[in-house]
């Protein structure tokens, strides 16, 4: 069976410095190898390499430069899981707020809050059958005391839905999100000053990358699938592709303006400094920023503000104190 060459840790470093990258201390690149693997470090190293064909170079790459990149995203996922954490909490709370305005249990019948002009009434059955077999697992698995007292119970033992929507996760949330009744998604968007599509739009977009950040995959270089709805207000501070196909970028900085555009309604006081300080140590330069999607490298703190919005904090602590 034919395969890559087993090579040992110094054998490795070797092959990175074969290729241009620049490594002052052997000892401790070896070390690090052995810590950190050595295609974790080479993903780190892909947005500063060079290719032609299949061969890759990394002429003039510091090594250290390149470990500093990793655990700058690996810091980078622990500040965004947190601040994502903050926006799924927020919409978790709306979506029982606008389900629970009829009732406790009423969520436990789609046909009553569904969009039954887009879903007809043999698919809805089936999506709440679905949807009450993964409750069912969830109460299970819960530790919450009040989601067992018969007072938060229906007859069949199932909860209010301001129980159970603890229980569900993010993307539960958005999937019951995407069954609403126009009137009812409208209500949601409104809370977030936006337009029904562009909050299922960017909700998405903040789903996939928490699951990339709580899988400990590279997040700094994500390259999105589908790029989400772009607010115009965010269009100076991107980077575009001109020409005939020009299109705004699908890279990270487009996460930070979804991410910004719904805490400023969650938290408006939240402080963004963690964020822009791993972005802004990557993106050194300008070419560097364009390649996370910044239109330039200033645009970093125009969307994530190294010091989070002072003047907001000020108003909210006077409103606290009077």
């Amino acid at each position: 069976m034919s395969g890559p060459t087993p090579l040992s840790y110094k054998q490795q470093v070797g092959l990175f410095q074969s290729r241009g990258m620049v490594i002052n201390n052997v000892s401790n690149a070896e070390k690090l190898l052995a810590q950190l693997g050595y295609y974790r470090i080479k993903e780190a190293a892909k947005p500063l390499a060079t290719f032609e064909g299949e061969s890759v170079s990394y002429k003039n790459v510091a090594f250290d430069k390149v470990i500093s990149r990793y655990y700058q995203d690996k810091n980078l996922r622990v500040y965004l899981l947190h601040c994502i954490e903050e926006v799924e909490v927020s919409v978790k709370t709306s979506v029982a707020y606008i389900l629970g305005r009829n009732g406790p249990f009423n969520y436990l019948k789609f046909s009553s809050w569904c969009n039954r002009e887009e879903y007809c009434r043999y698919y809805l059955s089936d999506r709440q059958k679905d949807f009450t077999k993964r409750l069912r697992s969830k109460i299970s698995n819960s530790s919450n005391p009040e989601i067992k007292k018969s007072c938060n119970l229906n007859s069949k033992k199932q909860p209010s839905i301001w129980l159970a929507i603890d229980v569900l996760t993010f993307g539960d949330i958005i999937y019951l999100v995407e069954l609403m009744s126009q009137n009812n998604l409208r209500r949601l968007a409104d809370i977030y000053q936006c337009t029904p599509s562009e909050l299922l739009s960017w909700l998405k977009c903040l789903k996939f990358v928490r699951n990339i950040c709580a899988h400990n995959s590279n997040i700094i270089d994500i390259k999105l699938n589908t790029t989400p709805i772009i607010h115009d207000s965010w269009k100076h501070l991107l980077y575009k592709v001109e020409g005939p196909n020009e299109k705004y970028t699908d890279r990270i900085a487009i996460v930070l303006c979804v991410l910004r555009k719904i805490m400023d309604i969650v938290n408006p006081a939240y402080n963004y400094g963690k964020i822009f300080s791993s972005i802004n140590t990557v993106a050194s330069t300008d070419v560097l920023a364009n390649q996370l999607g910044f239109r330039r490298r200033s645009s970093i703190a125009s969307i994530m503000p190294k010091s989070g919005n002072k003047k907001r904090k000020n108003k909210l602590r006077m409103k606290r104190t009077t």
